[in-house]
């Protein structure tokens, strides 16, 4: 169960039901997860999300994260990020 706000919905809140699930696997010093997302709102919009995110040790309390995301609506709407970060754990 999801609740938007959003201006291009028909109401102010807007709910919508939908599955979120993935896979992880743990290697050495890495961890892949895969991420796969649909919900469909009250009015009728859909909406689907593929996402991979790979998290690299690099030294204790020290990573480095690699995530690609898209996400397809309709109308052929469509978004995409690929993002690289650091992590420092304290």
């Amino acid at each position: 169960m999801r609740l938007e706000i959003n201006n291009n919905m028909k109401n102010d809140i807007e709910p919508a039901l939908g599955i979120d699930t993935g896979f992880i696997s743990h290697f050495t010093r890495q961890t892949a997860h895969l991420k796969l997302n649909g919900v469909k709102f009250e009015d009728d919009l859909y909406r689907v999300g593929l996402q991979y995110t790979h998290n690299i040790v690099l030294s204790t309390n020290h990573s480095l994260k690699l995530s690609a995301k898209k996400q397809w609506q309709e109308n052929d709407t469509r978004f995409s990020s690929v993002n690289i970060s650091y992590q420092s754990y304290f």
